[in-house]
């Protein structure tokens, strides 16, 4: 599945059988009629080869559609209903059914749909704050998808989901926020930046989903400016290692490694 433009549709959802891209490539839906585009985007994955993604019909805004590939089986799953848009974003493909972030009533919560009008349905309540979309806004780990939320109570932290839709937070910072982002799951951990308020800054950290089991890795910047931390980014699994950003007042931004130990 992919957006195009062919001239007359404006841009809308195609389909394409790889194997014969010339015979095989077809319109699917002209979503918002005529020449004016709802450009489809944000695909997510559903189940029996279905997809879901943003669109906007022209009338509802941008909202979720689902499609099986044909005319019929595409239609809107209306979620801020009137012309405002729920703007869906960062769909992920879990247990048969694809989570999202959406923005009804002016308060952003994670969704989840498997494909139907009344299965899709909101998986958190958060009647504040705002879900942080930075950098891998859903990660799998330990049998639950983890991401990071601003619920309105405990502020911007550490959320998870597990299979029967129970959602916990994670309050490592209970002056504040500490200000979670850049998830990456590897070798049974799940590796973070974070501030825990304790005057070292954001630095790197991991957890085993637990806050007891939730360690530093080590306080790379000792240095000023104040707080004076590393403000690592990106991490990313490479072989035995863990690859980040992380900067120090005397190299500045290098590239960092980690065996998920602090030597």
């Amino acid at each position: 599945y992919f957006k195009a433009n062919d001239g007359f549709n404006g841009t809308e959802l195609w389909v394409t059988d790889a194997l014969s891209p010339l015979v095989g490539t077809s319109l699917v839906a002209d979503i918002r009629p005529g020449s004016s585009s709802s450009s489809p985007s944000k695909f997510g994955s559903l189940s029996g080869g279905r997809i879901c993604f943003r669109a906007n019909g022209g009338n509802n805004g941008n909202e979720l559609w689902i499609s099986d590939g044909t005319p019929a089986g595409t239609f809107e799953v209306d979620l801020e209903v009137g012309s405002n848009s729920s703007n869906p974003d960062d769909q992920y493909y879990w247990n048969g059914e694809s989570y999202f972030i959406a923005r009804v009533t002016g308060v952003s919560n994670v969704w989840k749909t498997d494909g139907t009008i009344p299965g899709t349905v909101p998986v958190t309540g958060f009647g504040g704050g705002s879900l942080s979309a930075y950098n891998n806004p859903f990660v799998e780990f330990d049998g639950k998808l983890w991401f990071v939320a601003d619920d309105g109570v405990i502020g911007k932290e550490l959320f998870s989901i597990d299979a029967m839709g129970t959602v916990t937070g994670y309050d490592f910072n209970l002056a504040g926020s500490s200000n979670p982002g850049a998830l990456c799951a590897w070798n049974g951990d799940l590796y973070f930046y974070m501030d825990d308020g304790s005057g070292i800054g954001q630095e790197p950290y991991k957890t085993d989903g637990t806050l007891s089991g939730t360690v530093l890795l080590k306080d790379i910047n000792q240095t000023s400016p104040m707080p004076p931390d590393s403000d690592p980014r990106a991490f990313v699994e490479i072989g035995n290692l863990t690859l980040f950003r992380a900067e120090t007042e005397r190299h500045g931004a290098e590239l960092w490694r980690t065996d998920g130990t602090a030597a």
